[in-house]
């Protein structure tokens, strides 16, 4: 990952306030790839990944919960090698 992309990450998703809530709560999470999708290359030589699965949510005490999710990982060619440099949840597969 791009240090943009991970300081983007870092301020608009995974938040130290958000990783202290999830740390207290006592859930688990598990993701599961169904599909991964290599979009084609662009001019920029940058190439879109998606990326559709399951994620399930195990809260202490209660019943798991699972749902449908799907990401797009944008990565680009770097001095360093391909790097992700970002990312969106798009929807539920389907």
């Amino acid at each position: 990952m791009t240090p943009e992309c991970a300081q983007s990450y870092r301020q608009s998703v995974w938040t130290p306030e958000v990783a202290q809530q999830i740390s207290a709560s006592g859930i688990k999470s598990s993701f599961r790839a169904t599909k991964i999708i290599a979009g084609a290359h662009q001019t920029d030589g940058s190439v879109v990944i998606t990326v559709e699965g399951e994620q399930i949510l195990s809260p202490p005490d209660q019943p798991s919960k699972q749902r449908s999710v799907k990401f797009e990982y944008l990565l680009k060619q770097t001095n360093d090698g391909m790097k992700i440099c970002g990312i969106s949840e798009v929807g539920a597969g389907g």
